[in-house]
């Protein structure tokens, strides 16, 4: 009991975790993925953990057995990156992945949802209409849950609600994002996010 544990995904499909720092194998199965696994992350405190494949499928895992505890088989039409939440004493699971449209994969349309835990059921559409990098960082605040993630040369920040709503907090076309810090004026939590472009910083403040 309290082994630090790290979980891989493989091209063949196969889900390993790894006993820390010898990466000795704890636990392993082959029996839920059938392609490339694209993204893993641990939730729940370390006592979970996520995966998602080139189908879309996204998998939540009970450690140290890699037993099964669910799965949402079309998460997105490819799972491209998974991140780690909390929100009220709720887990979340973070997941940006592709579109398919008329049979075609829409490489231009790439949402980011929130799925609750342990039920794996949607909470939340973070991002439904642009294309985004395989990029997200998510910050547990008083505010709620801040996910950040790029957008072409650009990014996005939104904050996620108890209740399923979602604000836009800052957004911007161009530049990238250096800090993001959630501040107390009072009684009043903001956000501020520092960018940066290629000839200046800019300081961008939300509540």
């Amino acid at each position: 009991a309290g082994r630090p544990t790290v979980i891989a995904g493989h091209e063949d499909g196969t889900v390993t975790l790894h006993e820390l720092p010898n990466l000795q194998i704890l636990a392993r199965n082959q029996s839920e993925h059938s392609c490339v696994v694209r993204a893993a992350v641990m939730v729940g405190g370390g006592s979970m953990a996520a995966t998602g494949d080139d189908a879309g499928a996204v998998v939540l895992w009970q450690l140290p057995a890699l037993t099964t505890l669910a799965k949402e088989p079309r998460a997105h039409a490819r799972v491209t990156d998974l991140a780690a939440a909390a929100l009220d004493g709720t887990s979340l699971l973070i997941s940006a992945g592709d579109t398919f449209e008329k049979g075609y994969r829409n490489y231009d349309k790439q949402p980011v949802r929130a799925w609750a835990l342990p039920e794996l059921s949607l909470h939340s559409e973070i991002e439904t209409e642009t294309a985004v990098s395989n990029f997200l960082e998510v910050v547990s605040s008083p505010l709620g849950c801040i996910v950040v993630f790029q957008k072409g040369w650009g990014f996005a920040v939104k904050l996620v609600a108890a209740d399923g709503t979602v604000k836009l907090i800052g957004a911007r076309d161009s530049g990238w994002l250096s800090d993001l810090l959630v501040l107390r004026e009072g009684d009043e939590p903001a956000i501020a996010l520092l960018f940066e472009t290629l000839d200046r910083k800019s300081v961008v403040e939300g509540k």
